[in-house]
């Protein structure tokens, strides 16, 4: 098993939206994980790539697929998208 890759300091003008190809479930499903399972998954909100080792509240970390800053954990995408 790899150990999460440590990520820069988030950046503050990051912008939070439904990245590409997912659903408001998938994130759902993605942050059930993270808090009852053993998955430390992000997703780019650019590209819509998933990350391995991105911590739940995540934001802001660089996409390892198209560089952006924007890749966020499951807790921050479900509270900016307004997800219950």
């Amino acid at each position: 098993m790899s150990t999460p890759t440590p990520q820069p300091e988030p950046q503050p003008e990051t912008t939070i939206s439904m990245p590409p190809g997912w659903t408001i479930e998938e994130i759902e499903e993605m942050l059930r994980e993270s808090m009852f399972g053993t998955d430390l998954d992000g997703v780019c909100c650019s590209c819509g790539n998933t990350q391995y080792g991105v911590e739940p509240d995540a934001e802001g970390y660089k996409c390892e697929d198209c560089g952006a800053m924007a890749v966020c954990g499951p807790h921050t995408l479900m509270f900016s998208l307004g997800g219950e």
